[in-house]
């Protein structure tokens, strides 16, 4: 997988701190390539959330961020399940979601963030447009 151009919708630094975090994360509990390929439990949503949100960062900007990041692919949250369907229901779904409960780093997220680490904040994101 191909890290994502970033364009237009380049990333917040909300988006970046995010990321930071969480290849952190990833760093310290050594795992391995498989993981961002296959998934694995990372951060739980309400650390993660902790760690971001302060005085300079809403809830708000904190939220948009995450959305963007899963939007690109660059991280995902899980555990994934069927969805369940209303047993009176005659109309059937058939679906997987995520309970959220936590939030992990995909290749293209863990690539973004490794350069987010080596680069100044300031130069993050017209590095990333090269």
């Amino acid at each position: 997988m191909k890290t994502p151009v970033l364009k237009n919708n380049d990333l917040d630094q909300t988006s970046i701190e995010i990321l930071r975090i969480l290849e952190e994360e990833f760093s310290q509990k050594n795992r391995q390539t498989k993981d961002l390929q296959e998934g694995y439990e990372g951060i739980s949503l309400k650390e993660l959330e902790a760690h971001v949100v302060s005085s300079e960062i809403s809830k708000v900007d904190y939220d948009l961020s995450l959305k963007a990041l899963e939007d690109q692919k660059l991280v995902e949250t899980g555990p994934i399940e069927p969805f369940e369907n209303d047993p009176s229901s005659s109309v059937v779904f058939i679906a997987l979601i995520s309970k959220r409960n936590y939030v992990y780093l995909k290749e293209g997220g863990y690539k973004i963030a490794r350069q987010a680490k080596k680069s100044p904040k300031k130069n993050i994101i017209s590095k990333l447009l090269d």
